[in-house]
């Protein structure tokens, strides 16, 4: 009996980490999305904004640092709207303004 409640608990135990990855990992693509949708918006209107989305996600996945990064240069974009006062926000996640 112990030993099932044991691994009834590491299931849920495990289940929720798996889910609170995946919704760190909808949240990375949907800023990734955002802060790409923006770049073409300001800038190119032809930009691959997949390519983009991709390789902001690889940025974002290597530290939390970068993924907070990710969230500041979305947050810059949605507030000063194609500036180049988001570059230092931006570098390394979009090309710069």
């Amino acid at each position: 009996m112990i030993k099932r409640t044991s691994l009834i608990l590491l299931g849920v135990s495990l289940l929720g980490a798996v889910a609170t990855g995946c919704t760190s990992e909808v949240g990375e693509l949907l800023e990734c999305a955002q802060v790409c949708e923006s770049y073409d918006d300001c800038v190119m209107d032809s930009y691959d904004q997949t390519a983009c989305t991709d390789a902001c996600e690889d940025y974002a996945d290597v530290s939390n640092a970068n993924e907070e990064q990710v969230f500041a240069c979305d947050d810059c974009l949605n507030d000063m709207e194609c500036s180049d006062a988001c570059n230092a926000e931006c570098a390394g996640i979009i090309p710069a303004f």
